[in-house]
């Protein structure tokens, strides 16, 4: 089944997940899984003469196009791993699906931000940002790989190291030269994401977009966000929220169980994933598949 697509400034015609129960949620989420398979199975790459092949121009290796592509894929991944066991009978862990969330929404909320703005100049600023920042972090890694053992005593891995290291230099440094060119300085290019910002941002743009869904579903991606990084991080806060009182204990304090929200409140984390996800396929392919005006 393939993805409805429709023009880039409307959504497809849905009722809003937020006003199903919690089963009609979960067969919704289902049913998009299903349909969006093709995202992580195979390359989903721009078209000669699309509006994202004229993007990509900006800078040829990586095309931001793929890296947005590839968090489409990621995004479908993951919600697709939250729902196998809510709709398979399996075992709902307290807070470990919030970490798979976490990184569904952002994911998402990722290739909305790169594909969001109607001014090229705009998204292939962001594509620059994005680049920079995977080579920059890639970099990272190199050097602490470098600095394992034997790395330095064998001339053949050494040397696989460095060509590694001068790809990343390379990235970065051709991302700001095409940032000069959108009159970005290195401080604009290299500066990263914030990505409560992003989530903000992508949301915001979502209301604008959508017939069905109001402006209190900003604060709930936020409230989203908060709570899944807070279990990402082990911080209890986060699990307490999510928490049944099993009664209080004489000598002061309570004891709790902590839960994953039932049936009803995991049905809502992946529906918000989905909507992110479903709003990033449309509009990836409009701009995969429609020839530009430039």
């Amino acid at each position: 089944m393939s993805v409805r697509v429709v023009s880039v400034s409307g959504m497809s015609d849905m009722p809003s997940p937020w006003r199903l129960t919690a089963p009609q949620r979960l067969n919704w989420i289902a049913e998009q899984c299903e349909s969006w398979k093709r995202y992580r199975e195979s390359p989903q790459v721009a078209a000669p003469g699309s509006i994202l092949a004229v993007d990509d121009a900006v800078l040829a290796e990586p095309p931001p196009s793929h890296l947005i592509a590839y968090r489409i894929a990621h995004a479908v991944e993951h919600l697709e791993f939250f729902l196998y066991p809510l709709v398979n009978g399996g075992v709902g862990f307290p807070t470990a699906p919030n970490t798979v969330a976490r990184s569904g929404v952002i994911a998402a909320a990722h290739a909305l931000w790169m594909l969001g703005p109607a001014e090229r100049a705009e998204r292939q600023r962001r594509g620059l940002r994005m680049a920079y920042l995977e080579a920059a972090r890639e970099r990272t890694a190199l050097y602490e790989v470098e600095s394992g053992p034997g790395t330095r005593d064998a001339p053949t891995r050494r040397a696989i190291w460095q060509r590694q290291v001068e790809r990343c230099d390379d990235t970065m440094a051709r991302a700001i030269a095409a940032g000069a060119t959108l009159d970005m300085t290195a401080k604009d290019v290299t500066r990263v994401p914030d990505d409560t910002t992003v989530i903000d941002h992508v949301a915001k743009d979502y209301i604008a977009a959508s017939h069905t869904d109001d402006a209190a579903l900003v604060t709930a991606y936020r409230l989203n966000w908060r709570m899944h990084s807070g279990n990402a991080h082990a911080l209890r806060w986060a699990a307490l929220w999510h928490s049944d009182s099993l009664g209080s204990f004489t000598r002061g304090g309570a004891a709790v169980r902590i839960t994953a929200g039932g049936e009803e409140g995991l049905s809502m984390v992946g529906a918000a994933m989905a909507l992110f996800t479903k709003r990033a396929i449309e509009l990836f392919e409009h701009a995969r598949q429609r020839p530009t005006d430039r």
